[in-house]
């Protein structure tokens, strides 16, 4: 069974183990922290971030006791800054202090645990925020694809390995306002059509071990190796263009080449048809050390598809040396 990791930070020693022993008992993997004389617990605020990757955390459970509110605030300051870190979710333990509870949301946590909790709603607030995450979803509804924790156990197993791969991830532009013209239903059948696109392309195109899976409702992931990322990417689009773009229109929206999409204030708005905006990260040229990593650099270069407005992918081309690695500050150049 599929254990989410749980990073679990106190400033009380006491304390730590009766909530871990609570989170251990419900199948949460738990790793804890206990900070001493800095808020964080190793030299330098880099480590920490590297800590957070390596350990392939999926929650930050923050405890700061009465006497550390101050500098719990600062550490999910520094969490939220961090690209890389940003994703991971943060539940902070508020006591009955009211202006921290409220910094501490506009810092960026997701929840605050008050005193009135029990383990019982401890438990069921920590599952709910991890099934909104989708860490604990298993597969999408619609496609059938895995999701969320099954994704970065993939990435995370071929790091692991020391395999070189290229992982390729591939949003829907546009869909937002396609399933606000056209409806839920004929949205769910664009999904269900580019899955079987995106399954057979890696079919015939890839290898026995390459990995499709699903992100949100219109991004999706294919993990491959670098000698066929190109190719799998250029027949998707391929496919997509000739076959299946222009399907689910009307006629209207077929002859004028775009959608008129009526805004709420009655205005009217010509919107580009959907299109699939791809980015490309790979270990190949530069060392990546999590599924964090991984995919936070492939959405980077995804932006530039996004912008275009049509069908096209874009490569994370840079090199970095080992040396120069700090997951908590970034070179975005």
């Amino acid at each position: 069974m599929i254990k989410p990791r749980v990073l679990q930070i106190h400033f009380k020693e006491e304390k730590t183990s009766f909530i871990q022993s609570v989170l251990q008992e419900n199948d949460l993997q738990v790793i804890p922290l206990l900070p001493q004389k800095s808020i964080f617990p190793f030299e330098a605020e880099q480590n920490f971030a590297q800590y957070i990757l390596d350990q392939k955390i999926h929650l930050i459970l923050i405890d700061p006791g009465e006497d550390h509110l101050l500098e719990s605030l600062t550490m999910i300051e520094y969490i939220k800054e961090s690209p890389l870190l940003a994703p991971i979710p943060i539940l902070v333990f508020g006591g009955k202090d009211s202006t921290f509870r409220c910094e501490a949301y506009k810092k960026g946590a997701i929840g605050v645990v008050t005193d009135s909790f029990g383990s019982e709603e401890l438990i069921n607030l920590i599952k709910a925020v991890l099934y909104q995450m989708e860490v604990l979803k298993p597969k999408d509804a619609v496609s059938g694809l895995p999701t969320g924790i099954l994704i970065d156990q993939e990435i995370n197993r071929r790091l692991e390995k020391l395999e070189t791969f290229s992982v390729a991830c591939i949003m829907v532009n546009q869909m937002d306002y396609f399933r606000e013209k056209y409806g839920l239903d004929v949205m769910e059948e664009v999904i269900r059509e580019l899955t079987l696109i995106i399954k057979v392309t890696v079919h015939d195109f890839g290898f026995k071990d390459d990995y499709i899976g699903q992100m949100d409702y219109n991004q999706f992931v294919v993990v491959t190796r670098p000698e066929r990322v190109d190719t799998l990417c250029r027949e998707i689009i391929r496919v997509f263009e000739t076959e299946f773009k222009t399907l689910h229109y009307n006629e209207e929206d077929r002859q004028n080449g775009c959608m008129f999409f009526t805004g709420r204030r009655g205005d009217i708005r010509k919107i580009p048809f959907i299109s699939l905006a791809m980015g490309i990260s790979s270990n190949e040229k530069r060392p990546i050390f999590s599924s964090t990593q991984t995919l936070f650099l492939a959405q980077e270069v995804q932006k530039k598809a996004i912008n275009s407005n049509r069908s096209e992918y874009y490569k994370d081309q840079r090199v970095l040396l080992i040396s120069d690695w700090n997951p908590g500050n970034l070179n975005h150049s």
